[in-house]
């Protein structure tokens, strides 16, 4: 008979109604909950428990926690991390996927997708990503930056001289090239992509 291993939760700064939320999750699905203080008390259990998911929710010292995060991706790489994040929270979503997050969820949070996104990281670590999407033309990796600095499509306009309009259609081929329904799978997909929110000025045609 073969034995099933124990899954492990580690949350790190979650405030009181996420911990309500992850402790319901994790009691609906046999997962143990460990909830630390500070990020250096979680070294240690990283290394002893296998299958364990570390959740950090990022707010107060925002810099800290997503130093703390790259540290623990750099000794830890096998670990997953799923990082919560404000919601529309666009700089912070792209810095904790250059982090090492491998998901981020808005708040306040949905059980549906912190279910979702535990069963991911949990059960198939070893999902690759699908490299199979059409590549993006050069305006659109423009746009896709600009859309990566918090940018609305009318500030994209104004600053590659394009109308609203215009900018609307192209985050709607952007989106549908990178299979991205919402603003964090299109941070995600950037990161994959190894894209970041730095752009030439906007000279692409």
């Amino acid at each position: 008979m073969t034995q099933v291993r124990q899954k492990h939760v580690i949350f790190v700064g979650a405030s009181r109604s996420v911990r309500e939320t992850l402790d319901e999750i994790a009691t609906q699905r046999g997962v143990v909950m460990h909830a630390l203080g500070a990020m250096q008390d979680c070294h240690g259990r990283l290394v002893h428990e296998k299958g364990t998911l570390l959740v950090m929710e990022l707010n107060g010292d925002t810099a800290a926690a997503l130093h703390s995060m790259a540290e623990v991706k750099q000794r830890h790489p096998q670990v997953p991390v799923l990082a919560i994040v404000d919601r529309g929270d666009i700089p912070t979503t792209v810095q904790a996927m250059r982090a090492g997050a491998t998901n981020c969820l808005e708040k306040p949070v949905n059980p549906k997708l912190v279910i979702s996104a535990m069963n991911e990281v949990l059960d198939q670590t070893d999902t690759q990503p699908d490299d199979s999407a059409a590549p993006l033309t050069r305006m659109e990796t423009t746009v896709l930056q600009y859309i990566l600095q918090g940018r609305t499509n009318r500030q994209i306009a104004e600053a590659l001289h394009r109308s609203p309009r215009t900018i609307e259609v192209h985050r709607r081929h952007i989106m549908r090239k990178l299979g991205a329904s919402t603003i964090v799978d299109l941070v995600k997909a950037a990161a994959m992509m190894h894209l970041d929110a730095r752009n030439d000025g906007g000279r692409q045609a």
